[in-house]
């Protein structure tokens, strides 16, 4: 488990879309993966920003093939499918939402990309497609923009000429 999670610092970005696909602005990510715990528990701080506001913390605790999130910021459970990629389906207690999230650690373990899938019932309300850095590396040039959202309400790419989800690469 703790390969994967990236002890650390992690800084992001986030295109936060409603349910029905519409882009409804930026956001942006911030995560401190502490080492285990006394009792072999990792502690995960966080917040984001952005067209919905989060923040606090949660615990991860290994439980073989699964990893179980215990709270008080996050509750639920997350399957391994591959090395350095995780399935998983959490609640939100502070925001109301039930989340499907998938993320991915890259090769060379500096960067990681992800899908939330953030739900209300049966109905889906965001959609937010991130990518997080590990502190100390150098983010993607025009990863963090400086914009007013005013002129980029209608910019999925939020001026950074490319949208994450669309953009070549890794």
């Amino acid at each position: 488990m703790t390969a994967f999670c990236g002890l650390g610092e992690w800084k992001g970005n986030a295109e936060v879309y409603d349910g029905a696909g519409r882009y409804l602005g930026s956001g942006v990510d911030q995560r401190h993966v502490r080492t285990p715990q006394e009792d072999g528990r990792l502690r995960i701080d966080l917040a984001f920003l952005g067209p919905f506001r989060l923040a606090g913390h949660y615990f991860i605790r290994d439980a073989g093939d699964y990893r179980v999130y215990e709270g008080p910021a996050n509750l639920g459970v997350a399957e391994a499918i591959a090395e350095d990629l995780v399935d998983a389906d959490h609640y939100w207690p502070a925001i109301g939402m039930s989340q499907r999230f998938f993320l991915m650690m890259m090769p060379g373990g500096q960067r990681q990309l992800s899908l939330a899938l953030l739900s209300r019932g049966e109905g889906l309300v965001y959609a937010v497609v991130g990518e997080n850095q590990r502190e100390g590396t150098c983010a993607p040039a025009g990863a963090l923009p400086s914009v007013a959202s005013v002129d980029v309400a209608d910019d999925p790419a939020t001026g950074r000429g490319a949208v994450l989800v669309h953009r070549p690469g890794t």
